[in-house]
């Protein structure tokens, strides 16, 4: 499947940043190096790996207000997007990939697995608000951190993920 290295370079710019900020960034770029859509309504396709591996890092900063660390990360993972694609049909692989990856975090690779390889279990670990946000649907209590969060997960293990995202 060759969306999912386009998946991971998504939730690559959802890092650090407001939602809001990291779809303009990605509709900016697809805007700006898209390829046109099969179909009568003018829609773009994501830029191929290729092209966003060739991006330069001032046009990140300057055109897209992607950090130099973000950059980078998107970078790499645009020079191995096929291995990257082809966890499609060998997740196993997942982890020791993303592993050495540049700016790939625990948080990454949870929304990764979870949003891409369709882990049940994956929990974004580092999430400035899941936590509070698990704490206060859980318990009523809005304060909560990363071992707080798995505390609470704990009886949902091997469905985290799928809890999570059932969460108000």
């Amino acid at each position: 499947m060759p969306w999912l290295a386009e998946l991971l370079f998504g939730i690559v710019l959802q890092q650090r940043v407001a939602f809001s900020d990291a779809a303009r960034s990605w509709k900016n770029l697809v805007r700006d190096y898209g390829t046109p859509a099969p179909g009568p309504f003018g829609l773009l396709l994501a830029p191929l790996p290729g092209i966003v591996g060739k991006i330069p890092f001032a046009t990140w900063f300057r055109s897209y207000a992607v950090d130099r660390r973000r950059a980078a990360a998107i970078s790499d993972a645009a020079f191995v997007a096929r291995k990257i694609d082809r966890l499609f049909d060998h997740p196993e692989g997942a982890d020791a990939l993303l592993d050495h990856l540049h700016g790939v975090g625990p948080w990454t690779r949870g929304m990764f697995r979870g949003h891409g390889l369709g882990d049940p279990d994956a929990v974004p670990i580092g999430d400035l608000h899941l936590p509070r946000t698990v704490s206060k649907a859980l318990t009523g209590v809005p304060h909560g951190d990363d071992d707080k969060m798995l505390e609470l997960l704990a009886p949902f293990a091997g469905q985290r993920f799928r809890a999570i995202r059932l969460l108000p």
